[in-house]
């Protein structure tokens, strides 16, 4: 992989840097020869499509403002490169100063309402990607979810800043608590004797799915927090993307579930389970619920703190509300007989 001293900022450097960075684009291209995309659908980079000489396309991802204090881009590298080369992910064909330019995956991002659809698929290549040893690059399975969540909570000060805090969506939230089910959390679930650690996606959300309708095929991309995690905590957090990014309440059914776990599970060992093995999986993921929303709360706050609102306009707060929220309703269904104060005091005005 190449690596070049470019730092871009406009569309011009971005054709600059494919150039750079693509071999077929090397020489004998014009800045002319290319088309610029972006999308702005993404919450934490800048993204462009580049469609180029040659019939290429390539993707470029500028990184966020202070993306760096919340992402080892040092690991999202490695695990890139080496799915590129297992081609679950397109290969990158190199990185520059605050970015990388990788291979396009052809087709379209999904929405919340498209997943049911794309069940299977799914969970199949969520499985596939599960399957894959990658002790050779990052050592020993071990999740590393915990210390991240605790990692970014550090982000978070009990005070935030001042425009941050003046934000009415605050005003109920118990900042004190967050450590505390950080500790519950990780106290219950930290059990990889329980629940098996393998490389994990860990946002498989609807923006980081394409699927080619042409070819049928669905790809994960943006492996920003891909890292060694228990595998349950991939399909829960899948589950609850149905809510997407504005957290409608969509939620996978019961009889969706028990076909996505089943899907996995066949993929996973190369034999249908029964319907015990479905439900138990299905129980421990409703757990990894939990981890999800909290670790994503936590994210919201951090970014909000750290001023990613000016670049991306994406709510973070009223986004961390609504997974806290979300947390303490599945905690109490989780967890009945666990008394504690709620993330988010809904009672008071």
């Amino acid at each position: 992989m190449q690596s070049h001293e470019f730092t871009v900022r406009t569309g011009d450097d971005v054709i600059e840097v494919v150039q750079q960075c693509v071999p077929e684009w090397a020489t004998g291209c014009a800045a002319g020869d290319f088309t610029l995309t972006r999308f702005t659908e993404a919450t934490t980079n800048s993204v462009w499509r580049c469609c180029g000489p040659r019939g290429i396309t390539a993707m470029v991802r500028v990184y966020g403002k202070k993306s760096e204090v919340m992402i080892d881009r040092t690991t999202e590298l490695t695990v890139t490169r080496f799915l590129g080369e297992c081609d679950i992910v397109p290969r990158i064909f190199g990185k520059f100063t605050n970015g990388v330019v990788s291979g396009y995956a052809p087709g379209a991002a999904l929405s919340a309402v498209d997943l049911a659809t794309h069940c299977e698929r799914i969970a199949k290549h969520m499985a596939r990607m599960h399957k894959l040893d990658i002790s050779a690059y990052l050592g020993k399975p071990r999740s590393h979810i915990w210390k991240l969540m605790k990692r970014w909570l550090a982000e978070v000060p009990a005070t935030l800043n001042t425009a941050v805090q003046a934000m009415p969506a605050l005003h109920n939230l118990n900042m004190y608590q967050i450590p505390l089910e950080v500790e519950f959390i990780t106290e219950t679930l930290n059990r990889p004797d329980l629940y098996p650690v393998v490389l994990c996606h860990n946002d498989v959300q609807p923006l980081n799915i394409i699927f080619d309708a042409n070819s049928g095929q669905i790809t994960f991309v943006d492996m920003e927090y891909s890292f060694y995690n228990h595998f349950e905590f991939d399909i829960a957090n899948h589950f609850c993307e149905y809510g997407g990014l504005t957290r409608s309440g969509a939620h996978p059914s019961e009889e969706m579930q028990r076909k996505f776990i089943s899907h996995y599970l066949t993929e996973m060992t190369g034999v249908p389970p029964t319907e015990k093995e479905v439900e138990v999986t299905r129980k421990d993921v409703l757990k990894f619920e939990l981890v999800s929303d909290l670790l994503w709360g936590i994210w919201g706050l951090a970014e909000a703190k750290l001023g990613a609102d000016e670049v991306t306009h994406f709510g973070y707060v009223d986004y961390t509300v609504k997974r806290f929220i979300e947390y303490d309703t599945r905690k109490r269904a989780a967890f009945p007989d666990q008394r504690s104060a709620p993330l988010y005091r809904m009672h008071e005005a």
